[in-house]
């Protein structure tokens, strides 16, 4: 006896979770656009760059690897700022890296990129005053 079964249903499941699944890349590109930061650090790190800052106020999450390259493994559970810095110190042993543990937002930006400049500056420039 030959069994027969209905495959429109099926057919009709695999469009849904492929339609859902083309919305939720394309959601995904769309938040990588919006934060270019991720992996431009490691391309900065490489080429020379002698100064970054680093904000982040979350811990590495194993569920979050496939897409945050600067992170392995062994990272999952450490601050993520803490995690990068080691990874890009690995890269460059030369780069300066300020770390803020803390959410980037409208209200705070400013003063980090005050207080990072102002560490930066001072270090580039107490050698030259103290001649």
């Amino acid at each position: 006896m030959k069994r027969s079964f209905d495959t429109a249903g099926i057919s009709s499941c695999l469009r849904l979770d492929s339609k859902a699944a083309q919305a939720e890349a394309r959601q995904s590109a769309a938040d990588r656009h919006r934060r270019p930061g991720r992996a431009s650090r490691l391309y900065l790190a490489a080429a020379g760059v002698g100064h970054l800052g680093l904000v982040d106020f979350d811990v590495v999450d194993f569920s979050n690897l496939q897409r945050q390259v600067t992170f392995a493994t062994g990272d999952v559970g450490k601050h993520k700022t803490e995690a990068a810095k080691a990874r890009l110190s690995g890269l460059n042993p030369t780069i300066e890296i300020e770390t803020f543990e803390t959410r980037l937002t409208s209200e705070n930006a400013l003063e980090l990129f005050r207080i990072s400049t102002s560490l930066w500056t001072a270090r580039i420039i107490s050698p030259l005053v103290s001649w």
